[in-house]
């Protein structure tokens, strides 16, 4: 009887998810898969969902009713069914923005970042399906706030192995960065000071470890909106150890429509076009 009323209960879950157009590109066996990492909560009228200032440890999503984001006292917006609470605080590594208070009586399912890492280990590939819907919710939220900075970098980052081509790109054309601003890894940043001893415009120093995760990470920049370009030179055979940070990082570039070179003849391709 246990095992029928949790069927029953999984069922429940993976029949609000399909319905929900935030899920639109997922299959149903993904979804059925990402349903058992889920848990669903009832929420009353009044009820705060998330604090301000609070270390993010779960993504919401609205089944039925609605919540208002809410800063000193006053309504920012309202959320309702269908929309994602807290993937700010999981894609950018950084404390609740706002406070979520729940507008009427309702429903909400709810996925924690630990069990999150645990999809891209064991499923992948819906892994990569969830991170672009986590990126696109984030970009329309940024762009709701209307908080960009008025900065636009050209990122430019590699692995070690790629360090002296980069370089060497970039010694080539110092001109060019005394007008556009790059973003780059303090690693090249002190190779580019100490042993070629050239000035150029440094905007902002990025943590390439992670490509999405961290307030200094590339992604975060990106989701941003002050990136012009991006510049990312790895070695391919290397590539393949990281894929599926690759992938996520290569979707985020995608749904920011910002151009992306991966070789040095497309670096040049998106120098001449900016």
């Amino acid at each position: 009887m246990c095992n029928k009323k949790r069927i029953e209960m999984m069922n429940e879950v993976v029949n609000a998810l399909l319905k929900l157009k935030v899920f639109r590109e997922f299959y149903t066996e993904e979804i059925q898969a990402f349903s058992n990492y889920i848990s669903r909560h009832q929420f009353l009228a009044g009820q705060v969902l998330m604090k301000k200032g609070e270390i993010g440890t779960y993504l919401g999503i609205i089944l039925q009713g609605e919540v208002n984001i809410v800063e000193n006292s006053e309504v920012l917006v309202t959320r309702t069914e269908g929309e994602l609470l807290g993937e700010i605080a999981l894609i950018q590594s950084q404390s609740r923005s706002a406070n979520v208070v729940a507008a009427s009586n309702g429903e909400v399912a709810v996925i924690s970042f630990d069990d999150i890492e645990k999809i891209k280990n064991t499923h992948p590939k819906i892994a990569i399906k969830l991170i672009s819907v986590l990126t696109r919710s984030t970009w329309q939220k940024l762009q709701e706030s209307k908080t960009k900075n008025t900065n636009n970098y050209i990122v430019i980052i590699a692995n070690e192995n790629e360090y002296y081509p980069v370089i060497d790109f970039i010694v080539k054309h110092q001109d060019f960065w005394q007008s556009h601003p790059i973003a780059i890894t303090p690693k090249l940043a002190h190779i580019l000071s100490t042993e070629i001893n050239i000035n150029i415009n440094i905007g902002k120093y990025l943590d390439y470890q992670r490509l999405i995760g961290t307030e200094t990470a590339v992604g975060s920049l990106i989701m941003s909106g002050n990136v012009s370009a991006v510049i990312y030179l790895r070695t391919p055979i290397l590539a393949v150890k990281n894929q599926l940070n690759i992938e996520a990082f290569l979707i985020l570039c995608d749904v920011y429509q910002v151009p992306l070179a991966t070789n040095i003849s497309t670096a040049k391709a998106i120098l001449y076009y900016l």
